[in-house]
């Protein structure tokens, strides 16, 4: 193994499993993004920045920030709330 590959390797690694899973799953379903939002998934923004470091040291492009959600019907009792997405 080379050095760029275990760099690469720990990287994936080190992601909460919950992106992991999602990037997965999503990527497996032809999608070429995937999102989830802090009220529904908190355990994905645990250490977020070194997060989003070690997504865009493995190509992904990443947005993260506050985002207006009154429109969501899904969204009861909140008005805003942080989203992550991913895109590859």
């Amino acid at each position: 193994m080379t050095a760029q590959e275990a760099k690469i390797k720990a990287a994936w690694n080190s992601i909460p499993d919950i992106i992991r899973s999602k990037i997965q799953y999503m990527a497996g379903c032809g999608s070429f993004y995937a999102y989830m939002y802090k009220s529904v998934t908190p355990e994905a923004f645990n250490d977020i920045d070194a997060t989003i470091v070690k997504l865009q040291l493995l190509g992904y492009e990443v947005e993260y920030g506050k985002v207006n959600i009154e429109d969501d019907n899904e969204a009861v009792g909140i008005s805003t709330d942080t989203k992550l997405t991913i895109k590859w």
